[in-house]
């Protein structure tokens, strides 16, 4: 896991109150429309 990945993570466990509210989909909407790269 690189560090920005981490530091992601760790934002969304600490911020776990308003993650909670989140639904999955709301989620996998964002994540779908990202524009992300597979690091190997």
């Amino acid at each position: 896991m690189n560090q920005d990945r981490f530091t992601n993570v760790s934002i969304i466990y600490i911020e776990r109150d308003l993650s909670n509210e989140l639904s999955n989909e709301q989620i996998l909407e964002k994540f779908t429309i990202s524009n992300r790269q597979l690091q190997l």
